[in-house]
């Protein structure tokens, strides 16, 4: 995928066959996405995508990345930026504090939530875990939680 495709008027030079006969078109994409581990397939139908009338090559902008990105997150189940951001805001936490609880930085965080970076499925699985759950917002969040556990957390000297 290539971000670096101009918004500028059509048509364009495809940087594949050379010709001038890029425009935008309406399309269904097929995809494959290595996420994981795990190869996903799954197709995106209506992607409005800049492609070239002499060889076919696709130039996704910005904005079609973005939908492939939204398409991915629902085929493979992951949360989409909008809930996460919301749930987070909803707990009255900040990205940092999300983060915190996490146990990641807060980079991350702030990318899931613009849609930048696609969370890992792992991290995915423990955010709904934290946003459902009180009990597990308390344990990430509060070490001394459940001391009825016997758990005891050790600290760097």
């Amino acid at each position: 995928m290539n971000n670096n495709v101009k918004a500028k008027p059509f048509p364009w030079k495809c940087p594949k066959c050379r010709e001038v006969a890029v425009r935008a078109e309406i399309v269904t994409y097929d995809a494959e996405v290595l996420h994981d581990g795990k190869t996903y397939k799954f197709s995106v139908p209506g992607l409005k995508c800049p492609q070239c009338q002499a060889c076919g090559q696709l130039l996704p902008d910005t904005e079609a990345n973005q939908q492939i990105s939204q398409a991915f997150r629902l085929h493979a189940k992951l949360l989409i930026p909008k809930i996460i951001r919301g749930n987070r805001e909803a707990l009255g936490l900040t990205q940092k504090q999300l983060a915190s609880a996490l146990r990641i930085s807060e980079a991350p965080v702030s990318r899931w939530e613009t849609g930048t970076q696609i969370q890992q499925s792992s991290l995915d699985g423990l955010s709904r875990l934290f946003f459902q759950y009180p009990e597990v917002r308390r344990a990430l969040m509060d070490e001394n939680a459940f001391p009825q556990l016997g758990i005891t957390v050790l600290k760097p000297d």
